[in-house]
């Protein structure tokens, strides 16, 4: 499952979830939810066909990182997910935009990353 959150108000908060239903089944949700009245909107967000930004997560050794929480921030907005058992890890979400991105690795020191555009 892959989280994005992002804060667009001072009372709202937005966070996409992206959610694997199989092998091949993506789907992206974006979840809105008001602070001050608790309450929450949904809204389905397009995925892109191949990953935005994928990888390995792996420690200073070159060994994999297996389910560990990768995050990326791009234009103010944080994207977060989870290396599988082997250490990939991949951010399918259409939204996330073209440009110059911070990846960061577990606990490992960030690096700058270039998105492509759609």
């Amino acid at each position: 499952m892959t989280q994005a959150a992002g804060t667009t108000h001072s009372e709202t908060q937005s966070i996409n979830w992206e959610l694997h239903s199989g092998t091949n089944d993506r789907f992206v949700v974006e979840v809105w939810r008001d602070r001050i009245f608790g309450t929450y909107a949904f809204r389905q967000e397009p995925v892109a066909s191949s990953p935005r930004v994928q990888g390995m997560a792996k420690d200073s050794n070159g060994k994999p990182l297996p389910n560990q929480r990768i995050k990326l921030t791009i234009q103010g907005k944080t994207y977060s997910t989870m290396s599988d058992q082997a250490g990939h890890f991949a951010f399918f979400a259409r939204n996330i935009p073209a440009g110059s991105a911070s990846l960061l690795v577990a606990n490992q020191p960030a690096q700058t990353v270039s998105i492509a555009a759609l």
